[in-house]
């Protein structure tokens, strides 16, 4: 018997084949990089690999998850919207799919069908519902598990497993009726897949923030400070729920803690402390949902612009620059000045709120796409004449969602409250009181979030040119200045910049600017480069976060260049048309996106080679203090709430183990127990990893054990652990014994 597709069109059935290709291979990627952290690791024993091998099916549930629903019948709607335009129709459409599933007759049908056919939207935002499904579900396992790991992720990581399983299945079963148009997209996303799993296991494992071996780094003396840092604050949020380094009681750190709540929550879930959680999470989780994201979201625009008719890319244009924007369109010479072209491999924070981003943007784009084709075919509408329940969604969901994303990361907030007001003033919605509204209560969550992450010391105020002058340019003669900062925009922006040219070509010019939506992407765009380009242009910020602004264009214009590549188009009949011949200009174009893609393929592999051998060997003090933090680690949350860590002064294996800001965080983010008078000695007053919370250290006396445990019941802990020697002693407090407060 053969088979036959849901839905008869070739053209959308192609498309579904090229989604099921996506989620293939980005679940593909999430097991390369489980299987590549497990080996380098060197694991042999349970304790290292069962974490991994949950968060692997984590991973798999949300990349995956929405794949399986768009083929249940009673979610199908989101495949059809743009063929069936009329909302009655669209809901008795699923009412005759919810029919089929369900044989029971019931009075409330047709009020659930209509609720059903609203909610069913895009792969892309379904994954934005199924990825705060999982965070609520581990808050929920910490809450109601608080003492042990519960089975409860092993329960996540079989569903994520099922929806691997059931993709595969519909994947090749699809093959069986319609096998020659999914052969380009199977190389493509291959070819894409595999070049993308090396570059980022190379450069995540590879540049000495994250490493499988961490601990042996710490031991070792050569751990980055930056990831002890999100160690800590992750850790004190796990068990004090507060954002905080732990480092004398737990004042509250003004950061973007966001993403560390949501590592905290998750490491939980598979069984393992922030700390190692930071290692492997985010890489098998975070990196092949937002590659997903990206392109499925591009595929969504390509939709969109062929008004509804859903198309299958098959050139080899659309995979080249997708992979190339990716593994970075520079070599290492120029990376040099781009300056951390690979940080949303490295930044959990940066990576998880560009998938947030991306996740809201989908929401919103399958929301008032098909507002935008009635407006469009009514052509007696003028002004704000976006349908009432659209306006209402839009107005509650946008400022929650950018109160979510500064909490996650400042950057990205700012640049999407410029965004809304551009929209905002460019569509006409100033018209719309509601819209307005909307507008302001967008702008009231940004400042909440403002207010909720960062402090007054936390910029080093209005410096012109700091970004530039401190992290892009090298030599003290301005021809070099000159050079390198061309090249910094020209890598930094060629995205952006493509964007431009290929939209110019395909408008052949823009004489429509600021008065149709023809221009809106190429808008978008440049509004997004220009308003991300500030903060580094005018503004001190610590540490080059000033590269968080500008980076956040890159990826807004990799979407939209992806969404109007001319690639050739798969045809309703589906079957191979014959091309016309290449010119030489796009082969050489093609041989260039393949050779850059090559070698910064190598570039990852040859990291990924080396990545074991960056470790030197510790003393056996060193790490026996390892030991005995991991040790209290284990300890229930519960009791950790309760305690506190003092480590004497001339404990020397653990205050010289590393430099002397990131010794200090070494207990709080291994432990997860807040230290008394771990403070270092001098002046530590530095806003970038939160020691400006902390008063300043008036001396360099040693504070005695009886002065240990008196701090620590002013504190509020009821048991302090002392470290001496080689072991570790439990010293209740007088808060314990009812003496203090």
């Amino acid at each position: 018997m053969t088979r036959r597709p849901p839905i008869a069109e070739p053209a959308i059935w192609a498309a579904w084949t090229a989604r099921d290709s996506l989620g293939l291979g980005a679940a593909g990627l999430a097991a390369v990089l489980a299987i590549a952290f497990i080996v380098l690791a060197d694991a042999r024993s349970a304790q290292t690999w069962i974490p991994v091998i949950k968060a692997l099916g984590c991973g798999w549930l949300i990349v995956l998850a929405p794949t399986v629903l768009r083929h249940l019948p009673l979610y199908s709607i989101a495949q059809v919207r743009h063929h069936v335009p009329d909302r009655r129709s669209r809901a008795c459409w699923v009412g005759r799919q919810a029919r089929v599933c369900c044989a029971a007759d019931s009075p409330l049908r047709s009020k659930v069908d209509l609720v059903i056919g609203r909610l069913c939207i895009g792969d892309a935002a379904k994954q934005l519902l199924v990825i705060s499904a999982v965070a609520v579900l581990a808050l929920a396992a910490n809450r109601l598990f608080p003492q042990a790991t519960p089975t409860l992720g092993w329960l996540v990581a079989g569903l994520g497993a099922g929806c691997a399983v059931a993709t595969v299945h519909r994947f090749w079963a699809a093959r069986v009726d319609q096998p020659h148009p999914t052969l380009a997209s199977i190389a493509g996303a291959g070819a894409l897949f595999a070049a993308i799993a090396t570059f980022c296991a190379g450069f995540a494992w590879g540049c000495g923030y994250q490493h499988p071996r961490f601990f042996d780094h710490i031991a070792a003396g050569t751990a980055h400070l930056d990831t002890l840092f999100h160690g800590a604050l992750a850790h004190m949020v796990a068990v004090h729920g507060l954002p905080s380094t732990g480092l004398d009681g737990t004042p509250q750190v003004f950061y973007h803690f966001g993403s560390h709540w949501w590592m905290a929550q998750l490491a939980h879930l598979v069984g393992a402390t922030p700390l190692e959680f930071y290692q492997f999470g985010f890489q098998v989780l975070a990196i092949p949902w937002i590659i997903q994201q990206i392109i499925g979201l591009s595929l969504d625009l390509r939709a969109i612009r062929g008004h509804g008719q859903l198309r299958l890319p098959t050139g080899p244009w659309f995979w080249l620059v997708a992979a190339a924007a990716w593994t970075g369109i520079t070599v290492p010479y120029v990376r040099r000045f781009a300056w951390a072209s690979a940080n949303l491999v490295i930044s959990e924070s940066h990576a998880l709120a560009t998938g947030l981003l991306l996740a809201g943007a989908a929401v919103l784009l399958h929301w008032f796409a098909p507002a935008s084709a009635e407006r469009r075919a009514n052509t007696a509408l003028h002004g704000p004449a976006w349908p009432q329940p659209m306006v209402v969604k839009a107005a509650l969901f946008v400022p929650v969602a950018v109160l979510t994303l500064g909490l996650v990361k400042i950057s990205h907030m700012a640049v999407v409250c410029g965004l809304m007001g551009y929209l905002w003033w460019r569509l006409g919605l100033w018209r719309s009181a509601l819209a307005t509204v909307g507008l302001v209560a967008t702008a009231l969550a940004g400042w909440v979030a403002v207010r909720l992450t960062s402090s007054a010391d936390s910029s080093g105020g209005i410096v012109a040119f700091d970004f530039f002058r401190n992290w892009v340019l090298r030599g003290d003669q301005w021809p070099q200045w000159l050079v390198q900062t061309a090249l910094f925009i020209g890598s930094h922006y060629a995205l952006t910049l493509a964007l431009v040219l290929v939209r110019w070509r395909q408008l052949r010019g823009f004489s429509q600017l600021f008065r149709g939506t023809a221009t809106l992407d190429v808008e978008l765009a440049v509004v997004a480069a220009i308003g991300a380009s500030l903060p580094g242009l005018i503004l001190a910020i610590d540490g080059g976060g000033a590269y968080y602004f500008s980076d956040i264009q890159r990826w807004l214009s990799l979407v939209l260049l992806l969404s109007v590549l001319p690639t050739p188009q798969l045809s309703a009949p589906m079957l191979y048309q014959p091309r016309p011949r290449t010119p030489w200009s796009s082969r050489s174009a093609l041989a260039a996106l393949v050779l850059l893609v090559g070698y910064n393929t190598y570039e990852g592999a040859d990291r990924l080679y080396h990545c074991n051998d960056t470790a030197p060997p510790a003393d056996a003090d060193r790490r026996d203090v390892i030991a005995r933090l991991r040790t209290l680690a284990a300890l229930p949350v519960a009791e950790r709430r309760q305690a506190a860590i003092w480590v004497p002064r001339d404990v020397s294996a653990y205050w010289r183990m590393l430099p002397t800001l990131a010794a200090p965080l070494t207990a709080p983010a291994i432990a997860g127990l807040a230290h008394i008078d771990g403070l270092p000695i001098g002046d530590h007053r530095r806003a970038h990893y939160g020691y400006n919370a902390y008063p300043a250290r008036p001396t360099d006396a040693h504070l005695s054990q009886a002065d240990a445990v008196q701090r620590a019941a002013q504190l509020g802990y009821q048991t302090l652990f002392v470290f001496e020697g080689t072991a570790t002693r439990q010293v209740a407090t007088p808060l314990h014994s009812g003496q203090a407060r």
